[in-house]
């Protein structure tokens, strides 16, 4: 299964987003890419079927974001599959910029007999779709 290009999610801007200074709070920014991943690790019931676990996120802010009526493009691809976890690269732009950029770690996860939620090894259905979003080094930089 490949896919020519990232996957992108469109987050719609709230107004209740912004900060202090008028443009968009950073957590509130962190709380966009957490909604993209979520929705691109949705996309039927054979994937991630008890949901996934952040084990390490890092952001890093490139420009201040302003309010906007159109929602921000979140682009989306897979930079390592390992057996148990993955790492996706997210970014956003605006007016053609990057305005942030960011790396997540993450696990499946299972309920175990004892109701405890454990990571698991990642299923044949889960590498074929992470697989098909994985972009060439070439294309991995923001820009």
């Amino acid at each position: 299964m490949a896919h020519s290009d990232y996957f992108v999610h469109s987050a719609p801007l709230r107004w209740s987003d912004r900060g202090a200074h008028g443009g968009i709070d950073d957590i509130a920014q962190i709380g966009l890419v957490r909604e993209a991943v979520l929705a691109f690790l949705e996309p039927r019931p054979d994937v991630f079927p008890y949901g996934v676990t952040f084990v390490r996120h890092d952001v890093e802010f490139h420009r201040e974001l302003g309010h906007r009526r159109e929602p921000l493009p979140i682009e989306i691809w897979v930079d390592r599959i390992r057996d148990r976890s993955f790492r996706l690269q997210s970014r956003a732009r605006a007016g053609g910029a990057a305005v942030l950029s960011a790396k997540s770690v993450i696990v499946a996860r299972e309920v175990a007999p004892d109701r405890r939620v454990l990571s698991r090894p990642l299923n044949a259905a889960e590498r074929e779709y992470l697989q098909g979003f994985e972009i060439p080094k070439l294309r991995r930089r923001p820009s």
